[in-house]
């Protein structure tokens, strides 16, 4: 692991430890009081919305993290012009998702989607952006910090919903993580602007953001339809119990991911400033992190299927199938560790088109699988569609570091400031 990077790492890595771990205590909270079909209509709502969320920023919150990894001063003006992004762009998303809620989710409540939509579209981009603030200037310490807060407003929500006498329906949660959402947010700009100052609106920056942001945006997307929408399938084309199991199983995997997530975060800029000398710098530092994120992956797949027994007791009896869904997800620790690094090499050296076709590639596969195996095989069918459309995207972007790095003249194929310092 390259120097430096061990406190950054660890800090990242407590902070997601935290987040998922307060994430899966706020799930054990609500899905024990929902049942399994009132919380699966909450995670194929909440999945849907996923797929819009990236759009809501623009993909602005990346750009922050690259300006400000090289010229940290422009910090105002950056700021400022990603703020205004969310309004700009969150209003017709949640329009979007209101109407993606009345064609795909027919039984699940339409306020559940508002409030859910409001909640992702709106506040949690905010609170993300605040975390990309720090994270850009590789303040690991306060980027841990700011990104743990909305989960741990989240999680008190919960305990609330759900130790009340009454009113556990799926709507009153969406309402509840409406509000944690709301208050996470308006803390967390309080504290970036406390710590790095006020922002200050460029509407020339503005415009850039929208015109240059859109392929980070259509790349998280397209890696939220991968790793969500299966969920919003399978309430869809199956039955809400079997979405609210699948998803229990594939928040154990992501838990079981988080130290790679932490390493990840942490070195996100360091591969903008690598990728400055072209795919060479940036796919370097991939093969440096690429054997502990290798080594780590297989472990964590390991012990997520011999702990999947346990996870009927925690969540009831309603749960009983999330012993079986975890063992069939237990490789995706390791598959992940191999394409995120992937992706990132291409990510800082300015191939962030490159890397968006390949997740929108994946994204497609992942769908068609999904409307061909789902009906049949109910989660076993999702869960083949994630296994087979991730381990395309591993091989992918492995492939396509390789090309590029063949070529004789290493140019990136996004807007040529993508990879320059120039700003």
């Amino acid at each position: 692991m390259p120097r430096g990077l061990g406190r950054g790492a660890a800090w990242m890595a407590l902070s997601y430890f935290g987040r998922f771990g307060i994430q899966g205590a706020t799930f054990v909270f609500v899905a024990r009081a929902l049942g399994a079909t009132g919380f699966g209509a909450f995670v194929a709502a909440l999945a849907l919305v996923s797929v819009l969320a990236p759009f809501a920023a623009l993909g602005a919150g990346n750009l922050l993290v690259m300006h400000l990894a090289r010229e940290p001063e422009s910090f105002a003006r950056r700021w400022g012009s990603v703020l205004l992004t969310v309004p700009l762009a969150g209003v017709p998303l949640t329009l979007l998702a209101a109407g993606g809620g009345a064609l795909l989710l027919p039984h699940v409540p339409m306020t559940l989607i508002l409030a859910l939509a409001l909640a992702e579209l709106f506040f949690a981009r905010i609170a993300e952006l605040c975390s990309q603030a720090f994270q850009g200037l590789e303040r690991m310490r306060p980027t841990a910090l700011v990104g743990v807060l909305p989960s741990a407003f989240r999680l008190g929500a919960a305990a609330a919903f759900a130790f009340a006498a009454g009113g556990r329906g799926p709507v009153t949660w969406g309402v509840a993580y409406l509000a944690a959402s709301t208050l996470a947010a308006l803390l967390t700009f309080v504290v970036v602007t406390l710590a790095l100052g006020r922002p200050r609106l460029d509407r020339a920056l503005v415009r850039d953001n929208l015109r240059r942001g859109a392929w980070f945006a259509l790349a998280q997307s397209s890696a939220n339809i991968y790793t969500d929408i299966d969920k919003t399938l399978l309430a869809r084309l199956g039955t809400l119990p079997a979405a609210g199991i699948y998803a229990v199983a594939y928040r154990a995997t992501a838990l079981a991911f988080v130290p790679v997530t932490g390493l990840l975060a942490a070195t996100y800029a360091r591969f903008f400033r690598h990728g400055a000398e072209g795919i060479r710098g940036s796919r370097r530092l991939a093969r440096e992190l690429m054997p502990f994120a290798c080594l780590y992956g297989a472990a964590a797949g390991i012990g997520l299927y011999a702990i999947a027994p346990a996870l009927p007791h925690l969540f009831g009896r309603g749960f009983a199938e999330t012993t079986g869904v975890l063992r069939w997800l237990a490789p995706l620790p390791l598959i992940q560790a191999v394409f995120y690094l992937g992706g990132d090499a291409l990510t800082g050296a300015g191939y962030q088109r490159s890397r968006t076709a390949l997740q929108a590639v994946a994204a497609v596969l992942n769908v068609g699988l999904c409307l061909w195996l789902i009906p049949a095989h109910s989660w076993r069918g999702a869960a083949w569609a994630t296994l087979g459309s991730l381990g395309f995207l591993a091989a992918a972007m492995w492939a396509a570091v390789f090309v590029i790095s063949t070529r004789r003249a290493d140019r990136a194929d996004a807007h040529p400031r993508l990879a320059s310092v120039q700003t």
